[in-house]
């Protein structure tokens, strides 16, 4: 059974790897290859890691703007519920006061106010314009 030789067991021995420099052993291969694969994964991570934080930002920002716009949404459904509320209340409005002014509801309103319609009624009439001299 061999053991393998990690890069970290190697700078504690003070035995750096060289670049181009033969390899007399096996072990010295297998420290190779892990060192490479540990750089390639660190690489990968890194990317990952933006990659990720990327994607999470972009789909807050797409949370965020759904957000907004269902929310305008419904305030414009309830404006627009108010607006129709205002104009039927002023449709009866109109309907009330065309109704209190007509000659009906007015003759009702003096009789019960006691009043007293006239009967003899006179006109003055002048011959020229009053308000000229």
């Amino acid at each position: 059974m061999s053991k393998i030789i990690t890069n970290t067991t190697l700078l504690q021995k003070n035995r750096p790897i060289k670049r181009g420099a033969a390899l007399s052993s096996k072990k010295e291969i297998i420290i190779k290859k892990t060192d490479n694969a540990l750089k390639g994964r660190a690489k990968i991570g890194l990317t990952g890691i933006m990659v990720l934080s990327m994607l999470l930002f972009a789909s807050g920002f797409y949370l965020y703007q759904v957000n907004s716009v269902v929310t305008a949404g419904l305030e414009l459904q309830d404006l627009q519920g108010k607006i129709q509320q205002y104009q039927n209340e002023g449709n009866n409005l109109e309907i009330k006061s065309t109704e209190l002014q007509s000659t009906y509801n007015l003759e009702k309103s003096v009789k019960s106010m006691g009043l007293v319609s006239p009967t003899n009624v006179s006109y003055i009439e002048l011959n020229g314009p009053v308000a000229m001299k």
